[in-house]
C-alpha cells in the first residue's frame, strides 16, 4: 500500500483543524491534521498514526493551549512538542513550529502560553528549527484580539485570513 502524499502537513488542535488549508494557502497539496480538543500527548500520538499512512516534506505544527486549560504544566506541553520535533525530523519532514496562540482577555492562560512560547522558541533557534509567531499579527496586551475570535480560542474567518498571508509569504520564501 502506498502513503498518500502531501507537500504540507498542517497539524494540531481545532485551531488547525477548522481551517481550510487547502483554499487559505490555494493549494492542493495540503494534508489538515488538525483535532479538536487535543492535547499535545494526544496530538503526539495522532502523528505517530499519520505518518504510517502519509508523506509529507512539511509540518506546520502548533498544540498547547487544551493543555493549558486542562492544567497540564508548560513542561509537560514542551516535552511533547519536542518529542513531535524528533518524530517529524525522524521522517525527514521539515518542521514549522507555530507558536501557541494566545487566547483572549484571560492573564493567567497568556501568562503560561507566553512562558511556553519562550522555551519552544529558544530551543527551535538552537536547533535551527524555524517557528512562525502569529501572535505578532493576531494578538495584542489582552492576548487574542476581540475582532480575531468567535469565543476568546477559537478563531474568526478573519483571523484565518492573516494567517494563511503570513504562511504563504513564509511558503514564498521556502518553498
Amino acid at each position: 500500500m502506498s502513503k498518500h502524499e502531501y507537500q504540507i502537513m498542517m497539524l494540531g488542535d481545532s485551531l488547525i483543524e477548522w481551517g481550510d488549508w487547502s483554499l487559505l494557502l490555494d493549494r492542493n497539496d495540503v494534508l489538515n491534521a488538525g483535532r479538536s480538543g487535543y492535547t499535545s500527548a494526544e496530538v503526539k500520538d495522532f502523528l505517530n498514526q499519520i505518518l504510517q499512512d502519509n508523506a509529507v516534506r512539511y509540518c506546520f505544527m502548533m498544540s498547547g493551549i487544551n493543555d493549558l486549560f486542562h492544567g497540564i504544566s508548560v513542561d509537560d506541553v514542551l516535552y511533547n512538542q519536542l518529542d513531535m520535533l524528533q518524530m517529524l525530523r525522524a521522517h525527514h519532514i521539515k518542521p514549522v513550529v507555530l507558536l501557541t496562540l494566545y487566547v483572549h482577555n484571560d492573564a493567567q492562560i497568556n501568562t503560561q502560553v507566553q512562558e511556553l512560547n519562550k522555551k519552544m522558541f529558544e530551543h527551535c533557534t538552537i536547533h535551527g528549527i524555524p517557528t512562525l509567531n502569529l501572535n505578532h499579527f493576531l494578538s495584542d496586551d489582552l492576548g487574542l484580539k476581540s475582532e480575531y475570535t468567535e469565543d476568546g480560542v477559537h478563531l474568526s474567518s478573519r483571523a484565518y485570513s492573516v494567517w494563511s498571508r503570513v504562511m504563504q509569504e513564509y511558503l514564498e520564501q521556502t518553498l
